[in-house]
C-alpha cells in the first residue's frame, strides 16, 4: 500500500541517519553522508509522487513514530505526554484519562519490571515486540 511504501521511506532515511551519526570519522563517512543525502531525495521523491507539502510530511512522520515498534517503556511514557492532544478526549477519558496514564507508566518504569508490547492486528494474530 501507498501508507507501507512511505513509511519504509522513513525508515530508511533513519537507518541511514543513524549509520552516519554512528560514524562521523569513519573512512566511509562520506559514503554514509551520500547515502543519507539519496535517501532524503528518495522520501522527497515519495512527497511529490504523493501530493504531499512538508507539514504533510511531518504528519506522517509523527504518525509513523506513534505506530513504531518495538517501545521501552520510556518511549510509551514519552508518547503518552508528546501525543496526549492528538488522543480523543473521550478515549483518554475511557482509559482512566492523561494523568492516570501517565502516573501507570511512571510506575511501571520505577518497577524495573520486564514490561512488553502486545499488539493482536486486523487479522487476529498476535506478536510480542
Amino acid at each position: 500500500s501507498d501508507l507501507t511504501v512511505l513509511s519504509n521511506g522513513f525508515k530508511l532515511v533513519e537507518e541511514r541517519l543513524a549509520i552516519l551519526k554512528s560514524s562521523p570519522e569513519a573512512p566511509g563517512s562520506v559514503e554514509n553522508l551520500q547515502d543519507y543525502q539519496d535517501g532524503l531525495e528518495q522520501l522527497q521523491g515519495l512527497a511529490t509522487r504523493f501530493g504531499l507539502d512538508h507539514g504533510d510530511m511531518e504528519i506522517f512522520k509523527t504518525y509513523f513514530s506513534i505506530l513504531s515498534v518495538p517501545k521501552s517503556l520510556a518511549d510509551m511514557k514519552s508518547d503518552a505526554i508528546l501525543f496526549d492532544n492528538i488522543i480523543d478526549p473521550k478515549f483518554r477519558f475511557a482509559f482512566g484519562g492523561s494523568e492516570f496514564n501517565r502516573r501507570k507508566i511512571t510506575e511501571m518504569i520505577e518497577s524495573n519490571k520486564n514490561a512488553y508490547l502486545h499488539r493482536i492486528d486486523d487479522d487476529f494474530t498476535t506478536k510480542m515486540f
